[in-house]
């Protein structure tokens, strides 16, 4: 006898649905890309307003810390129990879940203060290529 339950495979969202795909490429898998994009994005934001570089960076820190943190720690915290190992079984979770404890704090790490600086850095390099190039680019009697 055949079971009559189907369950469909097939995904309802359309591929090239521009709303259901945010991100070109491959969309975020974790908190840590989460958030280092939201921080890069509203950091972004703040400098199309016109906010400077560095005023900007210092701004979006403070604003998405709250929100970085909620997630971050509601994730630890929500592992704690099977980190400790209790309960039947335990021993064989708990490794995973100290993992992931420190998966979860290694990107709080990055995201607050690595994200930061590398957004200075990369903004300051390419701004030194794009000067280059313009001047590069302009005829020599231009000069």
């Amino acid at each position: 006898m055949r079971n009559k339950t189907h369950v469909s495979t097939k995904s309802t969202f359309r591929k090239d649905d521009k709303h259901l795909q945010p991100y070109r490429g491959h969309p975020p898998h974790g908190t840590g890309e989460k958030n280092a994009i939201l921080l890069v994005d509203y950091t972004n934001t703040l400098r199309a307003k016109g906010m400077g570089r560095k005023e900007a960076i210092l701004t979006a820190g403070p604003v998405r810390l709250r929100p970085i943190l909620m997630t971050t720690f509601a994730m630890i915290f929500g592992m704690m129990s099977i980190a400790i190992g209790i309960g039947e079984g335990a021993e064989t979770r708990s490794p995973m879940a100290i993992a992931t404890v420190g998966g979860l704090l290694t990107s709080l790490f990055l995201t607050l203060i690595v994200v930061p600086a590398a957004y200075d850095l990369l903004d300051d390099l390419e701004g030194k290529f794009i000067r280059k190039k313009v001047s590069n680019s302009l005829p020599s009697g231009g000069r």
